[in-house]
């Protein structure tokens, strides 16, 4: 089996290939940059990933592709421009890509999705999964609930698969993003942080895991044309979350407890309702069906 990772040199890709590379999975890293060429990795260099043909230049010895490329969410998601500048690059070059996938031998397409498409917040114990009603709220949600539609759409009628997954805040110890990153920049610096009072829960998935689940979905029958919200089991407040930042940085953090309809109105006025959701509200995943794939392949091995 040879894999394409697309993506490759994002903060996913560069760990995926190197856990392919330790468990001796064979695989390409596709590149639209020539410096990359003389690397110890095997990059294909795709200049258009809006022509079908080049894409199928690219998939003519591969079985499996991995599709990581996309624009993430970031501070300017909800300008009046931003959902079109999401929909290029999330949902047209996907689109581009599953046509060409017709076009070749590749039998099956591992798409990295989002928690987001399901929302932004969870009840208590009410858990998404794989049958909640999707209910994107900002622009990078709506786009990659988009993509997912495009690839059943295209896939429908052929012998072509699928596995789309869906990941929520993702972790890795050595290698913070995002709002994570942010956190740990504020803890290093020992501000303290006005959380301790916040009693939330959050689902978080490891890299790793997420590495070992897209391993498993690489030839497993049962993740055939199937949607999974992946995680990792533990589920953590805003508080644990950053006592976990913390202690892999070797910091005692500094918490306080706040009141948190206050801290709710603070975000409120200074327009971080996005950021007020991540740090005071809940959203948990139902993991069963991506842990019994993940059991599967451990028993196969």
């Amino acid at each position: 089996m040879k894999v394409l990772i697309t993506g490759s040199n994002g903060f996913v890709g560069k760990e995926l290939s190197d856990f392919f590379k330790l468990n001796g999975i064979d695989h390409k890293c596709l590149t639209r940059k020539s410096q990359y060429l003389d690397s110890d990795q095997k990059y294909v260099l795709l200049d258009d990933f809006y022509s079908v043909e080049s894409w199928v230049e690219v998939l003519k010895d591969i079985d499996v592709v991995i599709h990581l490329i996309a624009k993430t969410h970031n501070n300017f998601d909800d300008t009046k421009n931003s959902l079109e500048e999401y929909r290029n690059i999330n949902v047209k070059i996907t689109e581009a890509l599953c046509k060409a996938i017709k076009k070749s031998v590749v039998r099956r397409l591992v798409f990295l999705s989002s928690i987001k498409v399901n929302g932004e917040s969870t009840n208590q114990n009410q858990p998404f999964n794989e049958n909640t009603i999707p209910r994107p709220e900002d622009n990078y949600g709506k786009t990659k609930l988009e993509a997912e539609e495009v690839i059943k759409k295209e896939f429908s009628n052929s012998e072509k698969e699928y596995a789309i997954i869906r990941a929520p805040l993702l972790y890795s110890p050595k290698n913070l993003k995002g709002n994570l990153q942010l956190l740990e920049k504020i803890i290093r610096k020992g501000i303290p942080l006005p959380f301790g009072a916040i009693k939330n829960q959050r689902s978080m998935l490891e890299l790793k895991t997420l590495c070992e689940f897209i391993s498993a979905c690489l030839s497993r029958i049962e993740s055939t044309n199937k949607i999974f919200l992946v995680s990792n089991n533990e589920k953590y407040s805003t508080p644990e979350i950053i006592k976990k930042i913390a202690n892999d940085i070797s910091i005692s953090p500094k918490i306080f407890p706040f009141p948190e309809k206050l801290l709710k109105f603070f975000f409120l006025i200074i327009g971080k309702i996005d950021l007020s959701k991540k740090l005071l509200s809940n959203l948990e995943i139902d993991n069963k069906s991506a842990s019994k794939i993940i059991s599967l392949s451990i028993e196969k091995k």
